[in-house]
């Protein structure tokens, strides 16, 4: 329980810096809200096994560097997390990923890159990003997953 409520303090310190910070606007991939999908590849150290899933997310826009947003993964033992993403610039970023796996509380941390950024006169924008995550259950943080993601994001 103790480290459950660490975690949920240092994600919660994450979001108050990375919202203190300033970065250019409109540095997010889009500026409302957008749709995530990718397709993952990645190690269980668990098991010291390969692993494969795809990824899903729902990320909302709450400041020009910042979102905030749901993401369910398949990769390993499958996570449903809270993400909490922060855009250094336009192209680079980090998040943080707080949730549950197989009914154990688990967390997660990743840093992505774009790839390409587009956004239509009609104000439909999307991208392409690779990420690097780590996701883990946090009863034991050595045992996680280390996966790469193809992602693709569209929203307004």
């Amino acid at each position: 329980m103790k480290r459950f409520i660490t975690t949920i303090l240092v994600v919660a310190l994450t979001a108050v810096a990375a919202i203190a910070q300033t970065a250019p606007a409109t540095a997010t991939d889009v500026k409302l809200f957008g749709f995530e999908a990718g397709v993952s590849v990645g190690f269980n150290l668990n098991g010291n096994t390969t692993a494969g899933g795809t990824c899903f997310g729902l990320n909302l826009v709450v400041a020009d560097n910042v979102t905030v947003g749901f993401q369910t993964s398949t990769i390993g033992a499958g996570f449903n997390t809270l993400k909490l993403s922060y855009f250094l610039n336009q192209s680079l970023g980090f998040s943080t990923n707080l949730g549950v796996s197989a009914g154990s509380p688990a967390a997660g941390l990743g840093v992505f890159f774009n790839l390409g950024k587009s956004t239509s006169a009609n104000g439909l924008a999307s991208s392409y990003k690779v990420k690097l995550d780590y996701l883990f259950q946090t009863a034991n943080l050595a045992t996680g997953v280390l996966a790469v993601t193809a992602a693709m994001n569209l929203g307004l």
